[in-house]
């Protein structure tokens, strides 16, 4: 008895634990994604997330292979190690909606980041709501996947509805949580890009 106890502490620790995690982890990404959409001036960060498909059809990042300095305040200069990648970065780079222009001039790829005007600032900031939503909806993803497997240890009579009753409890207080990070961080991104 005292050992299906410990078992059922364990599976609610563990389920807590993950979703928790998973919700933290897509947090992370969000506050990842906004920073770099957000950036008003150009910095090698920009292209931190920015995976190239190579021409042996292999996906790596982009820093693994050319090199990314900062040539002014609004030009980044990306110099591939092998010449032959250089269309397949410029167009990871295009593909990854960063809102830059890319110029390929003596086997390097410039990348300029536009002056931030009022219609910029009014397209950037749909942008960063757009993506927001997105990461609301991953946070509310996590919240039914775990519910689902709450669900199905109640079907196996492996808890009883009381517990599946604190189980949605807490990960309902985990989703608001982190639905309400999402719209704080949103919140201060929005102010900070209106005083660019």
């Amino acid at each position: 008895m005292e050992k299906h106890n410990l078992e059922n502490v364990n599976m609610y620790n563990d389920i807590i634990k993950n979703n928790e995690q998973s919700m933290q982890q897509c947090f992370n990404n969000f506050k990842n994604k906004i920073n770099i959409m957000s950036m008003n001036r150009i910095s090698p960060k920009l292209l931190e997330h920015v995976m190239v498909t190579t021409i042996y059809n292999k996906t790596i990042p982009i820093h693994h292979i050319a090199t990314i300095i900062v040539q002014n305040i609004n030009t980044l200069k990306v110099t591939p190690f092998d010449k032959k990648t250089i269309k397949n970065i410029e167009k990871a780079i295009l593909t990854a909606n960063l809102d830059v222009h890319t110029k390929i001039i003596n086997l390097s790829i410039y990348i300029t980041m536009p002056i931030i005007t009022e219609t910029r600032k009014i397209k950037l900031l749909q942008r960063i709501k757009t993506e927001t939503e997105l990461f609301r909806i991953c946070i509310r993803t996590i919240r039914r996947k775990t519910n689902n497997k709450i669900k199905l240890y109640l079907k196996n009579k492996e808890i009883s509805e009381n517990v599946e009753k604190k189980f949605q409890h807490i990960i309902q207080k985990h989703t608001a949580h982190y639905i309400t990070c999402i719209s704080n961080y949103l919140k201060q991104k929005e102010k900070d890009i209106l005083q660019y």
